[in-house]
């Protein structure tokens, strides 16, 4: 059977829609088979994005009580763990769809939509009515963001805004932002201790945003914006070795030559490395020959 094709987007999500598509196709699903997934009795929990989240959505009850979205938080498995919603006729029409708590709304189990979506590609997404690929949401727009663990950059979660009118939802994508930015701010301080305590050091010491500064924990990778723009993956790799060994040096050989390192041990177990990079050649001096 020829797959079915998506709707002709106009925007710059047009890539990202037929990619979507494409990934939902090549599970085996079709529009009528895609439906969420049914809630598992013995899944498990998601206990620290659980304790990080709560506040933040018990405190967006009263918030969206009333305006007819429905607001989902997945873990990173794309299974619903909380809901906030209110009686209007939009959640009833979602419930009665499958879409609630326990609930896997993976792209593999419903194809794409916020939840699924946003954790297949790690970014923001919007999707309107047709453009989803199982019929039974195509009555609603969506925007869903994913939730990255700040210290270890892991994918942790998503959250996925619901309504169904196309007007409203451009207010969704920074309502739903700044509702991520919250709960990774809480997921930091679920860490561990030393953990914390790395990544305050570490923010402290990057306000400036031309500071090349690395810091390296148990669980902990951290790079500026700075040292990443000169810094490549292999080079994240050795500094990371060179800490796990104990054997930081004034300086270290990497890909663009010698790099000055300053360390300092944060907590028991954590790291600060302050780099200093060679200075590129100046083009506007000739360079010289040697005779040999």
């Amino acid at each position: 059977m020829t797959p079915p094709s998506p709707p002709t987007p106009s925007g710059p999500g047009e890539d990202q829609l037929g990619m979507s598509w494409r990934r939902s196709a090549l599970t085996g699903l079709t529009p009528k088979s895609a439906r969420p997934g049914a809630p598992h009795p013995r899944a498990s929990r998601s206990h620290r994005l659980i304790e990080a989240a709560r506040p933040v959505m018990d405190a967006l009850d009263p918030v969206l009580r009333d305006t007819g979205a429905t607001l989902l938080l997945a873990d990173r498995d794309g299974r619903v763990i909380r809901t906030v919603r209110d009686n209007a006729r939009i959640s009833r029409m979602l419930l009665r769809r499958g879409v609630d708590d326990g609930a896997t709304l993976t792209e593999e189990a419903v194809g794409n939509n916020g939840i699924g979506t946003a954790l297949e590609t790690r970014a923001g997404v919007f999707i309107h009515g047709e453009q989803h690929f199982a019929e039974v949401l195509r009555d609603f727009v969506c925007y869903g963001h994913p939730i990255v663990d700040p210290l270890t950059r892991r994918l942790v979660g998503a959250v996925d805004l619901t309504g169904m009118s196309a007007d409203a939802s451009r207010m969704f994508a920074p309502f739903v932002r700044k509702i991520v930015a919250d709960i990774e701010a809480r997921y930091v301080d679920t860490a561990r201790a030393d953990d914390r305590e790395l990544w305050h050091r570490f923010v402290e010491r990057t306000r400036s945003s031309d500071t090349a500064t690395c810091a390296f924990g148990d669980e902990v990778v951290l790079a500026s914006h700075y040292s990443l723009e000169r810094l490549d993956s292999r080079d994240i790799v050795t500094l990371r070795r060179l800490v796990e060994r104990g054997e930081v040096s004034d300086a270290v050989e990497l890909s663009m030559g010698t790099v000055g390192v300053l360390a300092s041990r944060v907590g028991r177990r954590g790291h600060l490395l302050d780099l200093t990079f060679p200075e590129p050649p100046d083009p506007s001096v000739p360079t010289v020959s040697m005779p040999t």
